[in-house]
């Protein structure tokens, strides 16, 4: 019974060790440049996609943020994509990626 309660408490630790590390957030001294490429937005392939610009996501295996080219995607309901943005904070920046929000 006791080995039962300790195994318990320890799995428990670790999900709660884990899930703080998921919400962590990744400050950069200096924002990342776009790359100065010249891209053609490619056909849209479906009836009422929406185009989603570049944007940056956290690459962990490089561990750097990577500039990911634009998309089409299938909208949420009542919602509009909300693009992502730099945010200033102490120490660099962090950035706030895209998300479907509620339509205005």
């Amino acid at each position: 019974m006791k080995k039962t309660f300790l195994l318990v408490v320890a799995v428990l630790c670790n999900i709660l060790i884990n899930t703080q590390e998921i919400d962590a957030q990744v400050i950069v001294k200096i924002r990342p440049v776009p790359p100065h490429v010249v891209a053609v937005r490619p056909a849209m392939h479906g009836r009422g996609m929406v185009w989603i610009e570049p944007d940056w996501v956290w690459s962990k295996r490089q561990n750097m943020y990577v500039y990911r080219e634009g998309r089409w995607a299938k909208p949420r309901r009542h919602a509009e994509w909300i693009p992502g943005h730099w945010i200033e904070v102490s120490g660099g920046y962090n950035w706030a990626p895209g998300y479907w929000g509620r339509r205005r």
